[in-house]
């Protein structure tokens, strides 16, 4: 994975607001939180980016 699929995977994946993207229309008014999805916190993705290199 290059440093731009990367890039393009993480803004689908996290919405350009750093939080992840609803999949309800309904749930966007909805203020997403970090500990809401720990499973998926910063800290997870730059690990999985530092464990798993291209």
């Amino acid at each position: 994975m290059t440093d731009s699929e990367f890039h393009r995977y993480s803004l689908d994946q996290w919405g350009t607001d750093g939080g992840p993207v609803p999949d309800d229309p309904e749930d966007a008014t909805q203020e997403v939180r970090d500990d809401n999805f720990p499973e998926i916190s910063a800290a997870t993705v730059v690990q999985r980016e530092v464990v798993c290199p291209s």
